[in-house]
């Protein structure tokens, strides 16, 4: 029992270490999609000088990208995180609680 003990503490700290990570790439993806809409305003008012038509189109696919798979990773991680408390409150605190 204290093996599943500790793996439960270890699965903890790697939960904790990746929620940090996914909320970092949240935050990038959110900054690229502020991007886009910064690109998207300039072509609109034809003051799109430093981006060519390709940057642009590139830009837009990578954000949609970005925007999809940090939903899905945020999504998932937090499946994983309440898999991890069922089994932290029935094996650590006993409660038996799923």
């Amino acid at each position: 029992m204290d093996g599943l003990r500790s793996l439960i503490f270890e699965m903890d700290s790697t939960l904790g270490a990746i929620s940090s990570r996914v909320e970092t790439i949240y935050d990038i993806e959110r900054r690229f999609g502020q991007l886009r809409d910064s690109i998207d305003t300039a072509q609109y008012r034809g003051e799109q000088r430093i981006f060519n038509q390709d940057d642009h189109v590139e830009v837009r696919i990578l954000s949609e990208l970005l925007y999809y798979s940090v939903k899905d990773l945020r999504e998932e991680s937090d499946k994983a995180y309440k898999l991890h408390e069922s089994m932290f409150n029935n094996v650590i605190k006993g409660t038996g609680a799923y």
